[in-house]
């Protein structure tokens, strides 16, 4: 990925295949700030600014992944199940680890938790009824196109989260449609 931030060539592997080309961009911006603030070697500014986005992208996801499990219990349980995640050595490991693990699942999190989001307001009143209000089809409408968004978004961090999000898509997609 370091060969990548210097020079982006998917031919010749700098970065592998399929390229991250999200993951790339945001490399250049994190080399570009990291320079301008440190005097050492390029290969340990670019190690630098991808292992601080690796650390950004684990805070983002531990707050992403409260939010979509508040969407599915209460907030006692949501805080728990977090905590539980972010105890995890691996978890850790992948958080200063200079690859796009971390910033990719952050964002795939953001579009589930947007997504859920949607499911959730779009669920039938106590007596069946599905027929939404305007107010909630527009927010509901609002958090899919969002999550749609950061879902893509993912995908050009790190491919491997199309499997996070596009089911969940299609899941609220063809709940909203009927």
């Amino acid at each position: 990925f370091a060969l990548g931030v210097r020079d982006f060539d998917v031919a010749a592997h700098r970065p592998h295949p399929p390229g991250y080309p999200v993951y790339i961009a945001l490399g250049k911006v994190a080399t570009a700030v990291t320079g301008a603030v440190s005097s050492a070697a390029p290969s340990t500014i670019e190690a630098t600014a991808l292992s601080l986005l690796s650390l950004a992208g684990g805070l983002l996801a531990i707050a992403c992944l409260f939010r979509a499990f508040a969407t599915l219990a209460s907030e006692t349980e949501a805080l728990a199940a977090t905590a539980i995640t972010a105890c995890c050595p691996l978890f850790w490991y992948l958080g200063v680890r200079p690859m796009s693990d971390l910033p990719g699942l952050a964002v795939a999190l953001a579009a589930q938790a947007c997504l859920l989001g949607a499911f959730r307001q779009q669920r039938p009143t106590a007596d069946g009824d599905r027929r939404l209000s305007p107010a909630v089809m527009a927010a509901s409408g609002r958090l899919i196109v969002i999550g749609a968004f950061l879902a893509a978004l993912s995908i050009g961090l790190r491919s491997q989260t199309v499997w996070f999000t596009v089911p969940l898509l299609v899941l609220v997609l063809v709940d909203r449609i009927g």
